[in-house]
């Protein structure tokens, strides 16, 4: 969207700018292929010979505890998500609000879609 808007102001279209509020360091936190990234620790933990939800969720929160977007379940303003364990799950603030996602089937998932994405490349 902001490479969009640069081109249109360059181009001179006098296209009314749309403010937006910049979410990079969420993606970061999600995608980042560092050691820190949520995906990235979630491969590391699916190649484990036993993975397990709970040593992931622990693996986010540790290697991420001074990253101002992410925060334990009991912190939620939602009653609903202060029942979910801290091992069991992790709360994003997003820009547009804060998400409590928990991850017991993120491991069966993301082996899920790492096989699809095999037999993809495979067949």
């Amino acid at each position: 969207m902001k490479d969009e808007q640069d081109l249109y102001e360059k181009e001179g279209l006098g296209v009314k700018k749309i403010t937006f509020v910049d979410n990079q360091d969420c993606i970061d936190l999600i995608e980042s292929k560092g050691s820190g990234g949520i995906f990235s620790l979630l491969d590391e933990e699916s190649k484990l010979p036993k993975p397990s939800h709970t040593h992931f969720t622990a693996a986010v929160h540790s290697n991420n505890a001074a990253h101002f977007r992410l925060a334990l379940p009991r912190k939620s303003k939602l009653r609903e998500h202060r029942e979910i364990h801290d091992d069991d799950g992790f709360q994003i603030r997003h820009f547009a609000g804060a998400v409590c996602y928990q991850t017991q089937q993120f491991i069966g998932k993301n082996a899920s879609f790492c096989y699809i994405s095999i037999m993809d490349m495979v067949g």
